[in-house]
């Protein structure tokens, strides 16, 4: 499996989405509480961590061959990736000018990104990069 197969299917590990789900909320608390720096490192250091250990050692098998390895070819374009990133921008954007409403349609863009990419489809449904 190469590196652009393992980088694709590392992102449904239960540890990577465990990481940047807990990461996301943390983060936005302390942005909330202004606590930039912190918020940051909490942010990207842990996931990146994580990312590299996966990337470098996980076994990506079984997902490559399920239904949602499929829909990942298909869907998890890096403009849907663009996205699922401009997403937490938006949650972190909202949680340091505390704006609980920018918080929801962050995590709700993130959501449907999610839910694109891993619901069923047509299979000429592959979006342009």
């Amino acid at each position: 499996m190469d590196l652009q197969e393992r980088s694709l299917y590392h992102q449904v590990h239960p540890l990577k989405l465990a990481v940047d789900i807990g990461t996301a909320a943390i983060s936005l608390c302390l942005l909330w509480q202004r606590h930039l720096y912190v918020a940051l490192a909490v942010m990207w250091l842990p996931s990146i961590f994580v990312t590299a250990l996966l990337i470098r050692s996980g076994s990506f098998e079984k997902v490559r061959d399920s239904p949602v390895g499929e829909l990942l070819r298909r869907r998890m374009t890096h403009s849907v990736e663009a996205l699922r990133f401009g997403g937490l921008g938006i949650a972190a954007f909202g949680a340091w000018f505390r704006s609980a409403a920018a918080i929801v349609a962050g995590v709700l863009l993130i959501g449907a990104c999610w839910a694109w990419c891993l619901t069923t489809g047509s299979a000429n449904s592959r979006p342009a990069q």
